[in-house]
């Protein structure tokens, strides 16, 4: 029952978002993942009803946890791709778990042959 009540939590989500009702559709994800924390479809749900909510620096984490579940998961990679341009965007785009976010400047640690030396500025991309 558990799963059943995910999958039409993560239905009714992807009907809100289709309405234009992102953070209802939002609610409507995050308790079928309360349900069914590795509900797929679901995870889907709820990283898109981020991106409609204009949330996309909480979108790519969830976009994220859905590709360590399953990278084969149909449209994911297009999905990641528009959450990181709008999170870059919005200037908070994370680059892993390095603490990094794109845009950043750094100073370099060591020299890369042919790219740069040690001390030279660096900007994530």
């Amino acid at each position: 029952p558990k799963r059943a009540h995910a999958l039409l939590g993560a239905a009714l989500s992807f009907c809100q978002r289709r309405v234009g009702e992102p953070e209802e559709a939002l609610v409507a994800a995050t308790v079928a993942l309360g349900d069914d924390p590795g509900c797929e479809p679901a995870m889907l749900e709820r990283a898109l009803a981020l991106l409609d909510a204009g949330r996309p620096c909480d979108a790519v984490p969830a976009l994220d946890e859905l590709y360590r579940a399953n990278r084969g998961a149909e449209g994911l990679g297009s999905w990641m791709l528009l959450a990181h341009v709008r999170a870059r965007a919005a200037g908070c785009a994370p680059v892993g778990d390095t603490g990094f976010r794109v845009g950043d400047r750094v100073a370099t640690t060591s020299d890369l042959d042919g790219f740069w030396k040690q001390g030279e500025w660096a900007e994530i991309i």
